[in-house]
């Protein structure tokens, strides 16, 4: 379901189908409340719904963050909640030979390169180990003494639903979940306690049963022995 659908069924849950008063500057403010808030509770599930794989090509030399990736509007890791595994190879390096990086509390202190572009010790060249650190919600790595590929798996919130044509993710029923949630949050603010209490308990309703499906499929799910799952 997009966003132009879920904008008439909510329509219909408040009793204006022409979607006289129900404008984006209206409607889109509860439908993210409602979207978000959704998605923190699912997250409880241990469902891989948010896992996403993000390949950054031919990182500068001495890079040692991923604030640009992460908190620009454009930026390929822009939602990134929680990095689980990183793995690097130098930049047009074949496929194969993506090498993982160890997930620490502290990095090491490393020496990042000079304006002039003079390596210095410290920094990592092929075949050396390295590590990355999650520190304050940014990816932090050791510094390489060449430019790199750097593939991210990790969990990702939903990007925010904006436009008409933008889908809604995490379950194919989470549309009809939505519509409750958002219908709810509006009827809050026409002081309709009845709307408020019977399409909260929808919501409720029909975010369990979303739940319920994902756990179960994450139970059908096989990992390897010896192994951690993505979620630990």
């Amino acid at each position: 379901m997009n966003v132009k659908e879920l904008k008439g069924r909510i329509a219909g849950l408040l009793s204006d189908p022409d979607q006289d008063s129900l404008t984006n500057a209206f409607l889109l403010p509860f439908i993210n409340q409602a979207y978000e808030a959704e998605i923190s509770t699912l997250k409880g599930t241990c469902s891989p719904f948010e896992t996403k794989v993000i390949t950054l090509p031919n990182l500068p030399i001495g890079t040692t963050d991923l604030t640009v990736q992460q908190r620009t509007a454009a930026g390929p890791l822009l939602g990134l909640t929680n990095p689980l595994r990183l793995r690097w190879k130098p930049a047009g390096a074949p496929e194969n030979q993506y090498q993982p990086m160890e997930r620490v509390g502290e990095l090491p202190d490393n020496l990042p390169v000079q304006p002039s572009g003079v390596i210095l010790p410290g920094m990592l060249g092929p075949g050396s180990s390295a590590s990355f650190e999650w520190r304050s919600n940014v990816v932090f790595i050791t510094p390489f003494a060449i430019a790199i590929d750097l593939k991210v798996r990790g969990e990702f919130n939903p990007p925010p639903l904006l436009k008409d044509e933008d889908w809604i993710l995490v379950h194919p029923d989470m549309g009809h979940v939505l519509a409750f949630g958002a219908a709810a949050l509006a009827a809050v603010e026409r002081g309709n306690p009845e709307w408020v209490q019977s399409y909260g308990a929808l919501e409720t309703s029909a975010l369990n049963r979303v739940a319920d499906q994902l756990v179960r499929e994450q139970q059908s799910t096989t990992f390897r022995a010896g192994r951690l799952n993505g979620r630990r």
